[in-house]
């Protein structure tokens, strides 16, 4: 009944994917953030059109996409910044600190485990201005939300693009949004706030390559800055239930102080931050 978060860092080469610093997320006996793949009718499926131009994109994980491209292999493992297993708060921090996976922005990636919620800050940071969208893709159906305002957007023609369905396109001014998705009785509330104001992409990932799929809902959550970083919280709560009142602010130059508080109940979190500098 309790959380099991998965990220990587491999630099494994044999039938690697651009999947680096993405996460999976099971709990309640369910596997709510998936890693994606198509299914292919092809009779040899690892040789199919929709295992080339989809599957082994970045476009199908749970992670970062800078500048709407994939990324690179990085040649070798990225760095395992942090982690410590300590009952009632597991906590892993990855990270790839020398713009490996796309040529000069660094990211890094904290999760925090706790038996309520599990934690998941994401940092990216550059000299000049990108366009990131961290990417989640959930096994559930949608149950409501903080965005309402929804318009038809167009994504890129383009594989693997083309393969998304029914694009709509949101805006978070204040860089803050949340929004929950059911599954045999339960509810998975996936609250974010970032740094700055962000645009959310809705859309369906398609489970296989049929001329109709049915799909996975998948969400970007877009800007466009030098620097940005995304705080995501996942727990088991109604969808009426009121959002977490999170806070993130520096802790000196190595460090941020992350709190979140709940029913009275305070949580503060240091974890590491994304250097200035290689």
């Amino acid at each position: 009944k309790g959380w099991t978060a998965f990220a990587t860092f491999s630099g494994q080469p044999i039938h690697e994917n651009a999947d680096k610093l993405s996460l999976m997320l099971f709990g309640n006996g369910h596997l709510w953030l998936p890693d994606c793949e198509a299914r292919s009718s092809a009779a040899h499926a690892f040789s199919s059109v929709i295992q080339k131009e989809l599957n082994r994109e970045t476009l199908c994980h749970n992670t970062l996409l800078v500048d709407g491209r994939s990324q690179r292999f990085p040649g070798r493992r990225l760095e395992l910044v942090d982690f410590d297993a300590q009952p009632g708060a597991q906590r892993l921090t990855i990270a790839d600190l020398e713009g490996r996976l796309y040529p000069g922005v660094r990211q890094m990636r904290t999760l925090i485990a706790r038996p309520g919620w599990v934690l998941d800050f994401y940092q990216a940071l550059s000299d000049t201005a990108h366009d990131y969208a961290w990417m989640t893709h959930v096994d559930a159906e949608p149950a409501g939300g903080s965005l309402t305002h929804w318009a038809q957007t167009a994504l890129p023609a383009k594989a693997p693009w083309s393969y998304l369905r029914e694009p709509q396109r949101a805006s978070a001014p204040t860089g803050a949004c949340w929004e929950a998705f059911t599954r045999e009785g339960h509810t998975l509330r996936v609250e974010l706030t970032s740094d700055g104001p962000v645009e959310v992409v809705r859309c369906g990932f398609p489970r296989d390559d049929t001329p109709h799929p049915a799909t996975l809902p998948m969400r970007l959550v877009e800007c466009r800055r030098p620097a940005a970083w995304f705080l995501a919280v996942y727990r088991f709560a109604p969808t009426a239930a009121p959002s977490l009142d999170v806070e993130v602010r520096p802790a000196g130059t190595e460090q941020w102080e992350i709190r979140t508080r709940e029913g009275g109940l305070d949580s503060k979190h240091r974890v590491p931050r994304l250097p200035s500098r290689p």
